[in-house]
């Protein structure tokens, strides 16, 4: 789904909150393909590749941060070409 096809009303309907005039939610955050978080919120943090609820597992940040900032591209494709779906959810 493409941000501008975002249902908000359908949140909002929800009992989610929205600030029209600010154009942002403490409830909730849109976070795009390439371009992050459409406004910030206190309780998620993300990069280029991943998007992490700022009290999640320890383990769970780290290995998010190494997968997408330090691990080596060719490590990657080596991973992918073992069967390895390197960027799948980090999850408990």
């Amino acid at each position: 789904m493409n941000v501008d096809e975002f249902d908000i009303d359908a949140l909002i309907g929800a009992g989610l909150s929205y600030d029209d005039e600010q154009g942002h939610s403490e409830d909730f955050v849109a976070v795009t393909r390439y371009g992050g978080a459409l406004w910030e919120v206190k309780w998620l943090s993300c990069n280029a590749t991943y998007a992490w609820h700022v009290d999640c597992a320890l383990w769970q940040k780290e290995r998010a941060l190494y997968l997408s900032e330090e691990m080596r591209m060719e490590e990657i494709q080596e991973l992918l070409e073992q069967g390895v779906e390197v960027f799948k959810t980090i999850k408990s």
